[in-house]
Parts: C-alpha cells; structure tokens; sequence
C-alpha cells in the first residue's frame, strides 16, 4: 500500500496549532472536510476517532499518532498527514508527546485496506529520511517528495 497513492498537497497539513489531543485531531479533521468535503457527519466521525483513541492510544511512538475509524460516513479511504505546532501528550506507547499525525478515515467494508495503510505508515515512519522530513519539510510537497522516496527505499 502506497501512503503517497492517497495523500495530495491538500491534505497535508504542517504546524496546526492544538493544546491536546482532542483538539490536535478535531483540528485535522476539520481540514480534512474541508479540503475534501467528503466526511458526512464531521461531528459523529469526530467521535467515533475519539472513541477509538479511549480504547487505546494511538500514538504508535516516534512522536507520530494514527487516530482513525472505520465509518459508514466515508465512501473511500481518507488519509490526512498533520504536524503540530508544539507536541501534544497523545498517552503513547513510548510515553512521548506527538508531533506527526496520519489521521485515517476508512470505509467499514475496506478491512483489508485499513490493516495494509495501517502497517505500511508503521513501516513508513522507521524510516529516517522520512523521520526527518516530517520535521523539516517547509512545504507539502517537501513532505510528500521525502514520502515517495521513502516507500521507494522500504519497497512500498
């Protein structure tokens, strides 16, 4: 699964302001509606991520979080990467606060597709090229030019 077929410079947001990490993905999500108007319910997808996030974090650890839920309010795959501002305490795995954010938003019959973006951002973010970029990148395109290189290097 390539994370780069999904994302588009629209949907690639860098230093959104957020306090914590109810707001860090209520402010994704809203750019994500608004850069694709394809949410239904803004508000119930807002809480059925933040339902999930109760069932565990989703901070994986390397300061980067997946928040994210399978909806009958999307009809295809909806994949927004975000950089805060400031990091946010996201109760990671690794304890550290999150400062990257690939907020997914996926259609319940799409099980297979879920569990591929899912391990293929996990392998993503390993890599250091990518890692780097996330921080630096100035541009979306910045971000997602260091994406593509960095599927390329792990096969994606």
């Amino acid at each position: 699964m390539r994370i780069s077929s999904l994302l588009t410079e629209n949907l690639v947001f860098l230093d959104i302001p957020a306090h914590n990490k109810k707001e860090a993905i209520t402010a994704v999500i809203g750019k994500l509606q608004e850069a694709t108007g394809e949410i239904r319910n803004v508000e119930r997808f807002t809480n059925q991520v933040l339902d999930r996030e109760r069932l565990g974090s989703t901070g994986i650890g390397d300061e980067v979080a997946i928040p994210h839920a399978r909806t009958d309010l999307v009809d295809r795959i909806l994949i927004a990467f975000a950089r805060t501002k400031q990091p946010v305490d996201f109760e990671s795995l690794d304890g550290k606060p999150v400062s990257y954010l690939f907020l997914m938003a996926i259609p319940l019959k799409e099980l297979r597709t879920y569990l591929a973006t899912l391990a293929s951002i996990s392998r993503l973010i390993k890599t250091k090229s990518l890692r780097e970029a996330m921080r630096r990148a100035s541009t979306p395109g910045e971000f997602l030019s260091a994406l593509r290189e960095a599927e390329e290097e792990i096969g994606a």
